[in-house]
């Protein structure tokens, strides 16, 4: 997604899915070393596949073309490949008052951008989705074949023998535990490329002066300065989140700003001295932040599949550039931890994971209202 913005603002110059990893934690001989990097080493750009109207996307979606790359350098023109459409979301706010029995309400709408690439046994289905309050979300839908082995065993044996790492989806058929690890690139420009990421956490006190009935939620937040102490994680003990603002203010004397808002999952099961968390050094964490260079499109680095560890973002850091009111790039990873099941099998029903951005003073009042008022007159 290129030049995104609201009413003549700017939000972002460009949102991309930066790099995937997909490591197994099957110890055995031929499987230990698998980890696909489906966007650095596979392309999901390559292995697009065409939408289906009707099943894949609604019947009235509009269907786009894209010049894809081949593994041989030629251009080859692909049908059908990203649909745009909108979607129902429900409710989009409403009040009723019980004393008189008026109310207000207004159905909520999604612009929905899609595409879907199958990348060997798995497909996914990668959307950008925009909603009438101004916040933005990222879907990855994951479906498509799990990566099975054949095995001795016919019955469910727990966590015993070769169930220990897999788990049985059909007799003498198991599916090794693995994760996906999406690390997505955000070039964010709020109202201008001059940025700060701030770190935002709710923390509690000790019943004390600040505290003093024991019911106190206190907010606590510290602007990054520079690369390397932009290296953070979710945790979900304090609601953390991450708030990117600018040098402007809004009515309310608020600086405009989004917030990222983090995906609730498991961090890497993989030991720091395991290859593939050397190579996709971006799992390490799920924040990074760097100063904006355009060759720096990759967390992985741009050529994966030849790397022996820490290209991309560590890579990217080794300066320790200033990002205090700078133009900035946001690194945020986010996972799928699989444990297989006879459900899975033979065609995995959709997975659903993501994150969301959301305006925090970008406006002085709920834009969807301001829509809705603008409509009713």
């Amino acid at each position: 997604i290129y030049n995104l913005g609201y009413d003549d603002r700017s939000v972002a110059y460009r949102m991309s899915l930066s790099e995937m990893v997909v490591p197994y934690g099957d110890t055995a001989a031929h499987w230990r070393w698998r980890s696909a990097f489906d966007v650095g080493e596979y392309g999901i750009g390559m292995l697009a596949a065409p939408l289906v109207a009707g099943k894949d996307v609604p019947n009235d979606a509009l269907m786009v073309g894209i010049p894809a790359v081949t593994s041989g350098g030629d251009v080859s023109y692909r049908d059908d490949i990203v649909a745009i459409y909108e979607a129902d979301a429900g409710m989009a706010w409403k009040h009723y008052d019980v004393m008189s029995g008026a109310h207000m309400e207004e159905r909520g709408r999604q612009l929905v951008i899609t595409q879907t690439s199958t990348v060997g046994n798995y497909d996914y289905a990668l959307s950008w989705i925009f909603n009438l309050d101004g916040s933005i979300a990222f879907d990855a839908a994951l479906s498509g074949i799990l990566l099975t082995k054949g095995s001795d065993d016919s019955v469910y044996a727990g966590s015993e023998g070769n169930q220990k790492l897999a788990h049985i989806v059909a007799k003498n058929l198991i599916a090794p535990s693995h994760q996906h690890f999406f690390n997505v690139r955000l070039d964010m420009d709020i109202d201008d490329t001059s940025n700060t990421v701030t770190e935002v956490d709710l923390v509690r006190r000790s019943v004390g002066v600040e505290n003093p009935f024991g019911n106190a939620i206190m907010m606590e937040d510290w602007d990054f300065r520079y690369e390397r102490e932009a290296i953070t994680s979710a945790d979900a003990s304090v609601a953390r989140m991450w708030k990117i603002y600018s040098t402007k203010y809004n009515t309310l004397g608020i600086p405009t700003a989004y917030t990222l808002h983090p995906h609730a999952g498991p961090t890497s099961f993989l030991d720091n001295s395991n290859l593939v968390k050397r190579r996709a050094a971006f799992l390490t964490h799920d924040l990074w932040v760097t100063r904006y260079h355009e060759n720096e499109l990759f967390g992985a680095g741009g050529y994966p599949n030849q790397s022996s560890g820490d290209d991309g973002l560590p890579e990217y850091i080794l300066n320790n550039e200033s990002i205090l009111r700078k133009d900035i790039v946001l690194w945020y990873t986010f996972n799928v931890t699989h444990l297989a099941r006879p459900e899975d099998w033979p065609i995995m029903p959709t997975v659903h994971a993501g994150f969301k951005i959301v305006p925090t003073g970008f406006f002085t009042q709920n834009p969807a209202t301001l829509r809705s008022a603008a409509k009713r007159r």
